[in-house]
């Protein structure tokens, strides 16, 4: 079973910086960011080895992780994992962009 390398794109990395910034001015604290971070790598790293894990979604290769209440999308390449937003599932559906 070969480990596919996972790449965050630009997007991605914005979709969780908004999100770490939003959790650390709630809680003045960067526990749970820090916490998040983790999750977030450790649902991409079972991923890397279990590309098919995630859901399948209604566009063509591309799939879905839940992690607490994040949908992290990615796209199965040859080679990699192409993570390519990060989605707070709490907010409204139809202004998601993939």
């Amino acid at each position: 079973m070969a480990t596919r390398e996972v790449r965050w794109t630009l997007r991605s990395i914005k979709d969780k910086m908004l999100i770490y910034e939003y959790w650390l001015q709630r809680n003045q604290s960067d526990a749970y960011p820090r916490k998040l971070e983790r999750l977030f790598n450790k649902s991409m790293s079972i991923t890397a080895k279990f590309p098919l894990a995630g859901k399948p979604t209604e566009l063509e290769n591309i799939r879905c992780r839940l992690v607490k209440d994040y949908k992290i999308f990615y796209r199965i390449n040859d080679k990699t994992i192409e993570v390519l937003t990060v989605w707070d599932s709490r907010q409204n559906p139809k202004e998601l962009r993939i």
